[in-house]
This record gives structure tokens, sequence and C-alpha cells, in this order.
């Protein structure tokens, strides 16, 4: 599974799939490690700067993702369980990138990650709390 899976990702050259690169979260594991990821990636719209918009956006980024995993689901079974551990994993891993920083003022991430995904800490959390059962569920 590449575990990155998204647009920015592919090098695309006349309407068709040429490679995928950033291959740095791969490793061979369960379907529902990349749809996660995927969905986590919708869900939250990273890079957006604008913190009036950001709510709009993720309100349609949620949308997507939910239609992301019901496409994905149609094709190819997912278990949810899975699913939602893996969606876990990944705000964890996101979370702990942004704190490492914060306590050891050093990340083990580029700087472009940590920009990108910073104003989402809070939202990551929140999420992760969510899926860990220490949180209520959103409707």
């Amino acid at each position: 599974m590449h575990g990155d899976l998204h647009a920015l990702n592919l090098l695309v050259a006349d309407g068709a799939t040429k490679a995928v690169i950033d291959w740095e979260l791969a490793r061979v594991t369960h379907p529902e490690f990349d749809v996660a990821r995927t969905k986590v990636i919708l869900d939250c719209v990273p890079g957006m700067s604008s913190a009036l918009l950001r709510p709009f956006v993720q309100w349609f980024g949620r949308r997507a993702g939910a239609q992301f995993v019901r496409s994905y689901s149609s094709l190819s079974p997912l278990d949810a369980r899975l699913l939602r551990w893996w969606e876990a994993v990944h705000c964890l891993r996101l979370v702990a990138i942004l704190r490492e920083r914060r306590v050891t003022g050093v990340s083990s991430a580029s700087e472009g990650v940590v920009a990108v995904w910073d104003p989402l800490e809070g939202r990551l959390a929140a999420r992760l709390a969510e899926l860990m059962g220490t949180q209520r569920t959103r409707s």
C-alpha cells in the first residue's frame, strides 16, 4: 500500500498516470491503510490557509471522504473495524509529528508537512479521540 495516495503524488501526462511518487509511508498491509489515509486527507483538506474558509471547505471534504469510502467499498469490500483502526493510526501519526516539534523544537518530518498539517492539529486530535471512543461521535 502506498499510504499517501492523492493527486499531488501522481505524475500524469496525456491524461494517463505515468508514475506514483512519495513512497515514504508504503508498506505491505491491508487496503484499509490506504483508504483511511486518503479519507483523513479528504476530511481535513490540509493546506487550506484561510481559517475563515476552512470549516466550509472541510464540510465538503468530509462528504468527499465518505463518498470515497463508499465508492471504494462498492468495488472491493472493506473491514469497517480495520478502516477505523487505520484512520486512528494516521491521525495519531500526524498529531505526534506536530507535537514533537513543540516539545523538542525539532521534527522528524519536513517543515512542509508541519506547515500543511499544523492548523489541523486540533481537528486531528479530536478525530483521534472520537475514533478511540474517548469522545462522542459526531453526526
